[in-house]
């Protein structure tokens, strides 16, 4: 079994845009924590493998009470204001495909952005660019390495090639 195999499968109408975002098991409002955010950053006090990506992690709140994962705001992945919830696969499943915890929660991470990248309305994810969303592709191990190197050196030969700076 792989990675790609274990995650939990994220479908389009799961993706919501912030800050119009409800609750996806009530379709409560959305609302701020206990200091007024609307959205908490995901911060990586332990320097696992999820340190790579904190820009797209974070916590949302809602009106309800309904019980969110891992607690009072639920967590989501976040590419730009589109986001789509992130729940992350426990030890056991880790183990059995032979990763760390950490580095289990890290590969559902880049799978869910990649899949914001690619589904996500574009003018929610605009500041994201080509090289950005090959990166996210190499992450997630939807391209190989040597591919990515391949379509990046042809993007700068056509750049060359057409006078562009690169």
């Amino acid at each position: 079994m792989n990675v790609q195999q274990c995650r939990p499968e994220l479908r389009v109408e799961q993706i919501q845009y912030f800050p119009e975002q409800r609750c996806p098991l009530c379709a409560a409002p959305a609302s701020t924590d206990k200091r007024g955010n609307w959205y908490v950053s995901y911060t990586d006090f332990f320097g696992s493998a999820l340190r790579n990506w904190e820009t797209y992690i974070g916590y949302v709140f809602f009106t309800c009470h309904c019980d969110h994962k891992p607690g009072p705001g639920m967590r989501v992945a976040r590419v730009g204001d589109a986001l789509i919830p992130l729940h992350f696969s426990d030890r056991e499943r880790a183990r059995s495909v032979g990763l760390d915890h950490d580095v289990m929660n890290a590969h559902e991470v880049a799978q869910a952005v990649d899949f914001l990248v690619k589904n996500a309305d574009p003018m929610c994810t605009a500041q994201h660019d080509e090289l950005r969303c090959m990166l996210f592709e190499v992450a997630s191990g939807k391209v190989g390495p040597d591919q990515a190197h391949h379509r990046i050196q042809s993007w700068v030969f056509d750049a060359a090639a057409q006078g562009q700076e690169t």
